[in-house]
């Protein structure tokens, strides 16, 4: 008995211990296909992985196409009749079902070629810059692109506008591209796969002269029907579609006019053009929205803004629109994209030219002329008033101005004595708008001279002294001038006898002229002769007719 039981335990021990050694795994290789519009073997790093039950049990790296060999071997640990199914995962980290399966086989070394399938183009990333420059400069294109099974053949990029077109080679990521001439062009990347997946990404726009400062790309994603919005700094744009499309809004800031300029208006330095990537015929409605800073209106009077549009046949066109003087934006509504520019009545400038006053005597009323100019756009009902030495004189209001025009305001003042100042001022109270507030007033300094005074008077008892002039050509009193008798007679020569006046007059000495011969006396008057003598034949009568 105590041998059949050691014969027992012996054997139990022997069970046990083959029982207990693992169950050596599975182990595969192979080729990795990658299949599309063509097939190739797969780049090196993807990874293939094995999976039991949802679990990811071994992996292996790809090198040269091919899975398993070493040193980077794939075993499988599993039981009898276990499925692993086999997955690649991509350069993304995603896995990808190769719809391949095996059945676990302990020890095994299985040949297992595997594919998966590859729809997907490459995925690019791209950074231009300059994005603005002038004709002749040269323009870096940076690309980066990848693909998540099949890697990237190939990438190119190209270069175009409505009259040009030039494809640049892109070589460890960069191409490059000098600037022809001016206007938008822009830029598409060709990518292409390892299995022939091509991808064409409009990656931007290059502006090119017209003082080009900014460009924007954004990606457009519409359902028909519905508004999509699109903002950059500059401009934001509100697209409607009568279909779902997707696309690009490309836009480019220009400084300087690329076109023509609208009479009588001026611009705010800015001119968008737009450039989408979406078919003509789906839009359906866009709102563009231009907005603009204080100081690019500070020349313009900001109420008149408008946008316009360039047309097909050459010529700014006014949208349908209105300015939000609030949030400094100018809006209008089109059905199509082309070059925008905001546009408006410049601020009128009103400034004093000139104040021209004639020489001038005190006491006489003259016209001084003020020359009143305006330097930018038109303005009415213009107020300009005139002052001597801060007192003002005179008003007058100019009903309309033009545009670098000038007209004459005129006033007149009673002169005085003296050194006087001569202010003009146009628009005193600001009612207007201007350019610039502090080219309103001039003044000018005029001396006016005193009244005119005359020389001493002469002769025969004349009036003499001065006399004021009420007039221009001041008329001169009579001088009466005595008359002498060159040859002297017994008759006596009356003295001349001036018309009396208010004022006293003295009576003028007639000068003789010297002879050899004695000049004889006068007779002199003897006052009361004549009343005397009246008396005496008075008396003389009454004695006569006494006697009769």
């Amino acid at each position: 008995m105590r041998k059949e039981a050691l014969v027992l335990v012996f054997l139990l021990t022997l069970i046990s211990t083959v029982s207990a050694q693992p169950i050596p795994p599975q182990q595969f290789y192979g080729y990795v296909f990658v299949q599309g519009n063509k097939t190739v073997e797969a780049p090196d790093g993807l990874t293939v992985a094995a999976v039991i039950n949802g679990t990811v049990v071994d992996t292996a790296n790809t090198t040269n196409g091919r899975y398993g060999y070493a040193p980077d071997v794939l075993k499988v640990p599993g039981s009898e009749g276990d499925i692993i199914h086999f997955f690649v995962i991509d350069f993304n980290g995603r896995m990808v079902d190769t719809n391949q399966t095996a059945v676990f086989e302990s020890g095994a070394f299985t040949m297992l070629n595997l594919s998966v399938q590859d729809n997907t183009p490459p995925t690019v990333r791209v950074r231009i810059e300059p994005s603005a420059v002038e004709p002749g400069e040269e323009v870096k294109i940076h690309v980066e692109a990848f693909d998540d099974l099949a890697g990237v053949e190939s990438v190119k990029a190209r270069v175009y506008n409505e009259t040009y077109e030039t494809v640049i080679p892109v070589i460890n990521g960069e191409g490059s591209w000098v600037a022809t001439g001016n206007g938008s062009y822009l830029v598409d990347i060709i990518t292409e796969d390892g299995v022939g997946n091509v991808k064409v990404k409009t990656a931007g726009v290059i502006g090119v002269g017209y003082g080009a400062t900014n460009t924007f790309t954004a990606e457009v994603n519409t359902t028909a029907g519905e508004k999509s919005v699109v903002n950059t700094d500059v401009v934001s744009v509100e697209l409607k579609t009568n279909t779902s499309v997707s696309g690009t809004i490309n836009v480019v800031e220009y400084k300087e006019n690329p076109k023509a300029s609208v009479g009588g208006l001026r611009d705010i330095g800015k001119f968008i053009e737009i450039i989408p990537t979406i078919p003509k015929e789906a839009v359906e409605e866009a709102v563009i929205r231009v907005y603009y800073s204080d100081e690019d209106v500070k020349a313009i009077n900001e109420s008149t803004l408008r946008l316009y549009t360039w047309s097909e046949n050459g010529k700014w066109v006014e949208l349908e629109g209105g300015v939000n003087t609030e949030q400094n934006y100018v809006w209008g509504k089109t059905t199509h994209f082309s070059l925008y520019a905001a546009f408006g009545s410049p601020k009128p400038d009103l400034t004093i030219k000139s104040i021209k006053a004639p020489s001038m005597r005190a006491g006489n009323t003259y016209t001084i002329n003020v020359e009143v100019s305006n330097l930018g756009g038109n303005a009415s009902n213009i107020k300009v008033v005139f002052k001597v030495d801060g007192n003002q004189i005179g008003s007058k209001i100019i009903d309309y101005f033009n545009s670098t025009e000038t007209k004459i305001a005129s006033f007149t003042w009673k002169a005085s004595a003296g050194t006087h100042t001569l202010t003009a001022v146009v628009d005193p109270d600001n009612t207007i708008d201007e350019l610039d507030e502090t080219n309103n007033t001039k003044s000018v300094t005029v001396s006016v001279q005193s009244a005119y005074t005359g020389g001493a008077g002469g002769g025969g008892g004349g009036g003499g002294g001065g006399y004021l002039a009420p007039t221009p050509t001041p008329t001169p009193a009579p001088t009466v001038t005595p008359t002498v008798t060159p040859t002297p007679t017994h008759e006596e020569t009356p003295t001349p006898e001036m018309t009396p006046t208010n004022a006293t007059t003295p009576t003028a000495t007639p000068t003789m002229t010297p002879s050899p011969t004695p000049t004889p006396k006068k007779w002199l008057p003897i006052p009361g002769f004549e009343a005397a003598l009246a008396v005496v034949a008075i008396i003389a009568a009454g004695i006569v007719l006494r006697r009769r």
